[in-house]
């Protein structure tokens, strides 16, 4: 059963941002196109970041966004992350594509096909370690099942 919330949760500075706003992407509010389920917004530096009702909705925002760069023909992980972090917003974008596709088990500039559920799988999982910190609470991974078939992941 999902539980919706309508705020952060944690302590500030505690745990990571991605953790208390149940975003595991650290998603800035798109102007154009409303995110899945955002509830709140996170104004603090660099940001605003979404804050989501459940990490269900945070998790299908993340994959949406990460199919919706694919079809737009972001097809490796240094294409993806360059997108996702790129260096203009003082991201280590090298570092965070290779740690992404290390974490596939790929070469940087390797293609992958996230519309695969075992590949949005890892690509989620290693872009939510990347925003996130060692020591958050462990996320739920029935939401994060979830959320990847609510944001368009079809079964392998």
């Amino acid at each position: 059963m999902i539980v919706r919330a309508t705020g952060p949760r944690g302590s500030l500075g505690v745990e990571s941002r991605a953790w208390r706003n149940r975003n595991p992407g650290n998603l800035r509010i798109r102007t154009t196109k409303p995110p899945v389920d955002h509830v709140a917004v996170d104004n603090s530096p660099g940001g605003p970041f979404g804050i989501y009702g459940s990490e269900c909705d945070g998790w299908a925002d993340l994959t949406a966004r990460i199919l919706q760069l694919y079809r737009n023909g972001s097809t490796t992980c240094a294409q993806i992350i360059n997108v996702w972090a790129p260096p203009a917003d003082h991201n280590d974008t090298h570092s965070y594509a290779t740690g992404v596709a290390v974490a596939l088990g790929v070469h940087v500039h390797d293609p992958i096909n996230p519309s695969r559920l075992s590949v949005m799988r890892g690509l989620a999982r290693a872009i939510q370690r990347q925003e996130g910190k060692r020591n958050d609470p462990a996320w739920d991974m029935g939401e994060f099942e979830a959320g990847l078939l609510l944001g368009g992941c079809g079964h392998e």
